[in-house]
This record gives C-alpha cells, sequence and structure tokens, in this order.
C-alpha cells in the first residue's frame, strides 16, 4: 500500500461499479483523508443515483461533478463502437453530407466522463488521485500505479487483482448493485449505444426496468443498424462490380 501521509489532497473516482466499492472497502481506515468524485453526466440510471446517496453519507469528503452526456450526443451524435467515417459531424459539415450523426465512444467518454472528472480534481489541488483501474481490465489508460505525472501521483489499488478477486471482496457489499449477479460491468449512462461487447445484457435490463429508456435506446440501435449497413452495400457494391 503507498503511504498516503505523503498527500495533503487524495482524490478518489467512484463510478459505481465493482471496482470502484473494492477501492471503498480497501480504504475504509483512510477515508478522513480522502474527498471521493463521482461524475454524474446527467444520464445516470435511478440506481446509481440511490447508491451514490449511500456512498456520500459514508464518505466524510465527498464531491459530485456534473457534465451532460444528452446535450453532447444531441449535437454529436450517438456513440457508437463501429463509426462511419460519414456519419462524423466534422465530415459531415465539410462536405455537406446529411446523416444521422455518430461519435466514437472514446470521444463521447472523453468529454462527458473523464476530462470533466480529471479536471476536477486538478482544480481540488490533488496530489494523489485513485482508481480501480485493474491490469486484466479491457479498457484501461497507460498510467500504471506509482506512476506520477504533473505533479500528481496514481495509485491503483486493484491493479494486480482480476475481476473474480474483485469479486469475493465486494461480494458481501450493500453498495454492490443486484445486476452484478449476471453481469459484470456497472451501469454508467442509461442511453449509452457502445461497449456492445460488454454491454449485450444491459439493453434487456432497461426494458425489464426502465421500459420508456429501453424504448428510446432500441430506437437508436435500429437507427445505427440502418447507416452502418450503408456503408456494407458500398463495399459489397464494389466486391460484386
Amino acid at each position: 500500500m503507498i503511504n498516503l501521509k505523503n498527500h495533503q489532497k487524495i482524490a478518489l473516482g467512484f463510478s459505481g461499479g465493482k471496482d470502484s466499492i473494492a477501492c471503498l472497502i480497501l480504504l475504509k481506515d483512510h477515508l478522513d483523508k480522502i474527498t471521493v468524485f463521482w461524475l454524474n453526466t446527467g444520464d445516470a440510471f435511478p440506481e446509481t443515483i440511490a447508491q451514490v446517496e449511500q456512498v456520500r453519507n459514508m464518505c466524510p469528503n465527498f464531491i459530485e461533478v456534473k457534465s451532460n452526456q444528452p446535450d453532447d450526443i444531441a449535437v454529436n451524435g450517438y456513440p457508437v463502437d463501429l463509426l462511419p467515417v460519414r456519419n462524423h459531424i466534422g465530415v459531415q459539415a465539410a462536405f455537406m453530407i446529411d446523416r444521422l450523426p455518430l461519435q466514437s465512444f472514446i470521444a463521447c467518454c472523453e468529454k462527458n466522463r473523464m476530462h470533466p472528472l480529471q479536471k476536477a480534481m486538478i482544480d481540488f489541488g490533488a496530489t494523489m488521485i485513485i482508481r480501480g483501474q485493474k491490469l486484466s481490465d479491457h479498457h484501461k489508460s497507460p498510467v500504471m500505479s506509482g506512476d506520477v505525472i504533473g505533479g500528481i501521483e496514481y495509485f491503483f489499488p486493484l491493479q494486480n487483482m482480476t475481476d473474480k478477486d474483485v469479486m469475493e471482496l465486494v461480494s458481501d457489499s450493500p453498495l454492490l448493485p443486484e445486476h452484478y449477479e449476471y453481469a459484470n460491468t456497472s451501469l454508467d449512462c442509461m442511453h449509452c449505444t457502445a461497449y456492445l461487447s460488454e454491454n449485450t445484457w444491459k439493453l434487456g435490463y432497461l426494458e425489464r426496468n426502465h421500459p420508456i429508456q429501453g424504448k428510446e435506446v432500441r430506437k437508436r440501435f435500429i437507427q445505427i443498424r440502418q447507416e452502418i449497413n450503408r456503408e456494407y452495400q458500398f463495399l459489397a457494391s464494389v466486391e460484386n462490380a
């Protein structure tokens, strides 16, 4: 465990997922020295908001950061795993193309999750940032636990753990969301249309528990598929020429 006494301002990013819950458990004896940050994108699940209230009540220092994912996707398009270049708003503006706007999942997350949270922690004056990142994660930054960047030390207490290790640690926690009985990712944004390789379960969860939002997300998936199919048709026409 890195010595937290070397830092006056320590920030811990909380998402509501199993990894950030595990960080709270491992650091429970140090929460008086840590400020917990949660990023509210404006599209959080009600379950997550209720969970965050529990965390807010148990943490002496808690800061909610806000972004506006609904407004962003209204302008820049739905986040997708596969982005046809003609659906990017920059290409549409340059060539006056009238297509459904879409954006990459990383562009959406950077604007609405990663950058606002990082900026809030830097503005707070954090000299240490704690995250629930693991080496076994599919999506992770190149930063390693113990790295110092821009005068900020990064500490990942779960770095060498697996998903199985984390689940064993958090299995009895009252903070663990019920969907972890059959899924392995956090809920994040209700209207997210990306990360499909990990979130195939989420549409069914939405339609069962939040049918209005589920109907809207299904409609968006159909629109996205239609746009991607256009590009496949172009390729097929060339192959068959």
